[in-house]
């Protein structure tokens, strides 16, 4: 029986407790960068700025997020999906956010 192959991606995401935009951040800066500092110059943004998302000590907005996916070559809906989720835990409420296509 063949098994199913998981992505390197998909196994750092397994071992995080819940989904967050940090989390999700910091997984694809391991999988797809030799460095943090490689990766905030392809945001176009300080490593200061990037090692604050990637703490989870700074939320970005849905417009930002969506900017982040798109430079990182991943899908926007994801990425703001997870900051706007972060934003509500941070509001004490224990739930997450699901978008869905408008088309």
């Amino acid at each position: 029986m063949p098994t199913k192959k998981i992505s390197s991606y998909q196994k750092l995401a397994n071992k995080y407790r819940h989904p967050s935009f940090a989390n999700h951040l910091a997984a694809i800066v391991e999988t797809d960068f030799k460095t943090r500092t490689a990766c905030a110059r392809k945001l176009g943004m300080s490593p200061q700025s990037l090692n604050d998302y990637l703490t989870g000590r700074r939320i970005p907005s849905p417009e930002l997020a969506g900017k982040m996916a798109k430079k990182l070559g991943y899908s926007p809906m994801s990425f703001i999906e997870l900051s706007l989720s972060d934003a509500v835990r941070k509001a004490s409420y224990n739930c997450l956010v699901k978008l869905e296509s408008a088309s």
